[in-house]
């Protein structure tokens, strides 16, 4: 299964931000630590993405593809 590295780069982003509202050091740190595991998976998911282009195997649909295979109701 392949997930989105923007996502996990969006966590990554909202760990920081919350991390500079920390009241304790040690909240702070967590939340920088969650944040470079965010940023890691991250960066896996786009070796994994490169890897399964470069095998031709990486088929997921475009936006526009998933927007035409969404049913008209759900527009």
């Amino acid at each position: 299964m392949s997930g989105d590295p923007r996502e996990c780069r969006l966590h990554a982003l909202e760990c920081w931000r919350q991390s500079e509202f920390a009241r304790y050091p040690q909240s702070r740190e967590t939340l920088e630590q969650f944040a470079k595991l965010w940023l890691r998976l991250a960066a896996a998911y786009e070796r994994e993405h490169a890897l399964l282009d470069t095998c031709g195997e990486n088929q997921f649909p475009t936006p526009k593809e998933l927007e035409q295979l969404t049913p008209a109701a759900k527009r």
